[in-house]
């Protein structure tokens, strides 16, 4: 079974941005996303 392909944290963003996500705010490293419609949230460290 082949392995997927490594993601950057960059490039997480940038997919969840255009998924509907928006930056709430950035807490050192910790980028936190929150969906425009909705109130679930997700929190990616950006290295």
């Amino acid at each position: 079974m082949s392995r997927a392909p490594r993601v950057t944290g960059a490039e997480l963003i940038t997919a969840l941005e255009r998924a509907g996500f928006v930056r709430s705010r950035i807490r050192g490293s910790h980028h936190f996303l929150r969906q425009r419609r909705a109130i679930h949230r997700r929190s990616h460290p950006r290295r």
